[in-house]
């Protein structure tokens, strides 16, 4: 080993010149002779061996087990996968093609195939930064020149697999990722290929994860009070579809409770109009003897709410008719400014800061919690609810 690490501390010749079998020993073959040549890498040393692999990479034609040899080696020398894309699509590639008859398309599937294998395999020593997406966008333009309409041309429903499972690839490295627009930039060159034309079943099937990631990258930002029109403009393209992606984010407004109003009217793509009732219900309020009419009716509705619960337990009590006229009276002033009670004491539910609060005011160490007194919401007469009181809760 001495002696084959001192041989290759020099630039060696190009293996992927290994192509005929006429000056190769007997029973020899050139796709044996590059695997065993791409092992040997490993022993190499000098600034001269990642530039030396990368174009072994983007030249490898036909040996599937040299080219995951040389992206294993790769990774050996380099950990963050988005210098792997920058390299390869630094490439000459204009020069390979025009020296070589190899088809693009599939040259493309090869090299994003075996790049998730390798990732797959060293998920915990290879890191993603912020510049993978991106970098792989600009790696597939280099490597395949894929024209609009494509319809279902197997070869380019097998390279845009291909790159759909390299992107699944990458999010599982780096989670922080998923709620970043910039990781889903190769969406963006896959959409290109079949534009304007919807996706072929197999390309649908293939980005369901993607799609999955995306929907709920959106849920968290909305969550936590965010906006994010660029993970809107990903989730689009991975639906071939603006109403597939308008049905998706109506799907998450009307299964998160407690967004702020703006957010649920982004999610539902609609504006909020005034109306002459709407008007009315703002001038009672603002004439009414306190600012806060509103909030304090919303405590109230709770309070009786939870003197029902204790009515349901004494209701031979002398006070138990006397509870039941002012509960009538405080659900139907309720009612009057459109109030109602969200929840169910005792529910488990994923803490919400714009939905809920602690006693203490402090953030719960675990995501679930319990549900101690309900969320009291405003209904306005677009559809659309204002939060008037959090819901109470606890650790679960």
């Amino acid at each position: 080993m001495n002696i084959l690490s001192q041989s290759l501390r020099s630039p060696i010749d190009g293996l992927w010149t290994i192509t005929e079998t006429r000056n190769l020993p007997a029973e020899s073959k050139p796709s044996e002779i590059r695997e065993n040549i791409a092992l040997a890498l490993s022993h190499a040393s000098g600034c001269w061996v990642v530039p030396y692999i990368v174009e072994a990479l983007a030249r490898e034609e036909k040996s599937l087990r040299c080219r995951l040899e040389l992206t294993r080696q790769l990774s050996k020398r380099e950990q963050d996968v988005s210098r792997w894309f920058e390299m390869l699509g630094n490439v000459s590639w204009a020069e390979i093609w025009n020296n070589e008859a190899a088809d693009r398309t599939g040259r493309l599937r090869e090299i994003t195939s075996a790049i998730a294998t390798i990732l797959r395999e060293q998920r915990n020593t290879v890191s993603a930064g912020d510049q993978a997406g991106p970098s792989l966008a600009k790696m597939l333009q280099q490597i395949g020149l894929i024209r609009g309409h494509a319809g279902r041309n197997a070869k380019v429903i097998d390279a845009a697999l291909a790159v759909i499972d390299l992107l699944d690839e990458l999010l599982a490295i780096e989670f922080t990722l998923i709620a970043d627009p910039d990781a889903y930039a190769p969406l963006a060159v896959v959409a290109r290929w079949w534009s304007p034309s919807a996706y072929p079943s197999e390309i649908v099937e293939g980005l369901r994860g993607i799609v999955r990631k995306l929907t709920s990258a959106i849920r968290l930002r909305a969550r936590l009070g965010q906006k994010s029109e660029s993970l809107v403009i990903r989730l689009r393209q991975a639906l071939g579809s603006p109403d597939a992606a308008s049905g998706a984010l109506l799907k998450i407004a009307e299964t998160e409770s407690g967004l702020a109003p703006d957010l649920d009217d982004w999610l539902r793509g609609r504006e909020r109009v005034t109306s002459a009732t709407a008007d009315a219900l703002s001038s009672l309020l603002s004439t009414a003897s306190t600012p806060v009419f509103a909030e304090a009716v919303a405590a109230l509705l709770l309070d009786i709410l939870e003197a029902n619960t204790a009515l349901v337990e004494n209701s031979d009590s002398p006070l138990a008719a006397h509870l039941r006229r002012i509960n009538g009276r405080v659900q139907a002033l309720a009612a009057e400014l459109k109030l109602r009670p969200v929840g169910t004491v005792g529910d488990v539910v994923e803490f919400n800061p714009s939905a809920h609060r602690t006693v203490t005011g402090s953030i719960p160490p675990e995501p679930n919690v319990r549900l101690r007194r309900p969320m009291v919401v405003r209904l306005r007469d677009d559809g659309s609810q204002d939060i008037v009181e959090l819901a109470v809760v606890e650790q679960s």
